[in-house]
């Protein structure tokens, strides 16, 4: 069955409307996929951490040339930024590479590349055929961090292009990261540059964005103390769909109980699979704290910025919400008993004032916990470290 819904969709991409003539040279290259471009701005889907960083870019005036990633269902104008869709030509490319002695993926980069003749390509994980034509190319590639730093699955050597299947500089939202990075990868140079979403939402010029977020959030906005539960999945990774455990749930039914409210956020990856009704049914049957009008709301379509300068504190498994809620002065605790995940990605955060493990006895999590609630909210007057960052990376790296 799931040979055929790949088939399926491989079919559905090899009839797709195909945008590569629009391809043409432009100063920038950026790429991302859906699941990272998954947030509403003026009915566009936007970007959070890429489409925020570039946004810098394009107030000075660079030409930019933005690609979805293939297999992503958003580009044009479905995208703030245009984005193209390439899905037909890169899977015909991808087909003909089982039966080529050639690097066809490669090439089909490297002639996109010769095409564009960009100096940087902005990208989250480019993959790492991107990655190897790009230096090829003489061209700097260049991935921003969208989660938790780690060799598990993407930063490390074990790609067909070895070393050259990575990009060449890695923009990092904290010095944790950047430290752990450079300590598994010495080779790829890191900058941080904070986490542009949050810098976006504290400019004074992004009205726009806080007019939408605080329309969106005012009606659950009240007295009641707030607890931000930030949920993970990944197809093929996750075992479970909600993916909590048993003393978690007795400890927010506590919460509850004792006037809090509880503010519930699936991950993206949620929606590329599920609609919001299944969701909502299976965190339900999950739980038996069901979504309602009254205490537990759905709030996936809220910037987390946005909720955690109104919450009260923060809960999660593993996710680099922990990094975003420890930049905005909000404590996170971690429900994560894995120690190989504790030890590759949570160590140095554990470290932290703003990190904690959550306690394995409910009783106990609801008393740490329960102590937040006269907790003074969080502002969004951030120093716009992004931009700030910018002016220093664009000086650096990008003389055009």
């Amino acid at each position: 069955m799931r040979k055929l819904n790949i088939a399926y969709k491989i079919i559905k991409f090899l009839i797709s409307k195909s945008e590569y003539k629009f391809i043409k040279p432009a100063d920038i290259i950026i790429s991302t996929n859906d699941a990272d471009k998954s947030y509403l701005y003026n009915n566009k889907f936007y970007s959070t951490i890429l489409d925020s960083f570039v946004g810098y870019f394009k107030n000075d005036n660079y030409n930019l040339l933005a690609i979805s990633v293939p297999g992503s269902k958003l580009y044009k104008k479905q995208t703030s930024f245009n984005y193209l869709n390439i899905n037909r030509d890169y899977y015909l490319k991808k087909i003909k590479n089982y039966f080529s002695k050639k690097d066809e993926l490669f090439f089909f980069w490297q002639n996109i590349f010769q095409i564009v003749k960009p100096k940087i390509i902005l990208c989250i994980q480019p993959s790492h055929e991107m990655c190897a034509a790009a230096k090829k190319s003489n061209i700097l590639i260049v991935d921003i961090q969208h989660g938790l730093i780690n060799d598990l699955i993407y930063y490390n050597f074990k790609n067909p292009y070895g070393k050259k299947g990575l990009p060449n500089i890695v923009l990092c939202w904290d010095n944790i990261s950047k430290n752990y990075l450079e300590k598994i990868l010495p080779d790829i140079t890191t900058f941080v540059i904070g986490n542009p979403w949050i810098s976006k939402l504290g400019e004074k010029n992004s009205n726009k964005f806080i007019s939408i977020e605080n329309k969106k959030l005012k009606p659950y906005i009240s007295n009641k103390p707030a607890i931000v539960v930030t949920l993970q999945w990944k197809k093929n990774f996750t075992k479970q769909v909600i993916d909590i455990p048993i003393h978690i749930i007795d400890c927010l039914n506590k919460l509850i109980n004792k006037g809090w409210d509880c503010w519930l956020r699936f991950h993206p990856a949620h929606f590329e699979e599920f609609d919001r009704e299944t969701l909502h049914d299976k965190w339900n049957k999950k739980t038996n704290l069901k979504i309602n009008p009254y205490n537990t709301f759905d709030l996936s379509d809220v910037a987390l910025p946005f909720l955690l300068r109104h919450a009260n504190v923060h809960i999660t498994n593993f996710s680099a919400s922990i990094i975003e809620a420890k930049i905005m002065k909000v404590t996170s605790y971690i429900w994560c008993q894995d120690k190989n995940i504790k030890k590759k990605l949570l160590h140095e955060y554990l470290n932290s004032s703003y990190v904690k493990e959550a306690s394995l006895k409910s009783d106990k999590l609801f008393k740490t916990l329960n102590r937040y609630r006269n907790k003074k909210k969080s502002s969004l007057n951030f120093s716009n470290l992004s931009k700030k960052k910018y002016e220093f990376f664009k000086n650096q790296y990008l003389k055009l």
